[in-house]
């Protein structure tokens, strides 16, 4: 009688290994097209819509929504598919608190860590962004503000760190609260900028840590008083 060949372990491993990467794939244009804003919050995702968009089935985009679901982004509704989550200002001020605990840690340590390149790039960075205050260029500003902040981030050596920060960063993002900074918060912030580069030069990490929390927090502040406006 003739055998029947086993199926071997490395067409087990690569079939486990292709599902693996599909999902995690579906999961990042996701996640890009949450923090991009073409879903607002508290919107349904369309699930049938994804599946014809990126020709997978619905198991696939399952699996990319959990993934989702364990980072925050969206909220998995038994039966009813998946939304994008919808934040309250206090889970905002929450989400703000922890971050500034990070970031604050992370001053502290790249402090001792930073060299003089990339203080150099932080000095170029605060310029521009001065640049972007004088034309009042708010979205301009932001991503050379975040470039700054990544920095000091990557500068503390603590991947953990910046991937749980780039986590509560991306939920903040996508919450209805966006900080419309008025012009004396837009004018305080680059001040605290100039004055982490001055602590960073002399390699102060403790106080680094205070002013980078209080920094953060700041930032809130202009979230709950735009809020209160609105």
């Amino acid at each position: 009688m003739d055998r029947v060949a086993p199926t071997s372990d490395a067409q087990g491993t690569n079939t486990t290994e292709a599902r693996s990467s599909l999902y995690r794939r579906l999961a990042n244009e996701v996640r890009a097209m949450i923090l991009e804003g073409r879903y607002a919050p508290g919107e349904r995702i369309a699930e049938l819509d994804l599946c014809s968009a990126f020709n997978v089935s619905r198991t696939p985009l399952r699996e990319a929504l959990r993934v989702l679901a364990s980072e925050g982004l969206v909220d998995l509704l038994p039966n009813r598919g998946a939304r994008v989550v919808s934040l309250t200002l206090d889970e905002v001020r929450d989400l703000f608190g922890v971050m500034s605990v990070l970031n604050g840690y992370a001053g502290e340590l790249a402090a001792g860590q930073l060299g003089e390149a990339e203080l150099d790039q932080m000095r170029d960075l605060h310029l521009r962004m001065i640049a972007a205050f004088e034309a009042r260029d708010l979205a301009g500003y932001s991503g050379l503000n975040k470039k700054f902040h990544d920095i000091i981030l990557i500068g503390s050596g603590n991947a953990a760190l910046f991937e749980t920060n780039r986590t509560i960063s991306g939920r903040i993002s996508i919450s209805r609260y966006q900080a419309n900074f008025s012009r004396r918060r837009w004018s305080e912030a680059l001040s605290e900028h100039e004055a982490m580069l001055k602590l960073f030069r002399i390699r102060r990490g403790h106080e680094l840590s205070i002013l980078l929390r209080a920094h953060i927090m700041n930032k809130f502040e202009s979230i709950r008083e735009a809020a209160a406006k609105s």
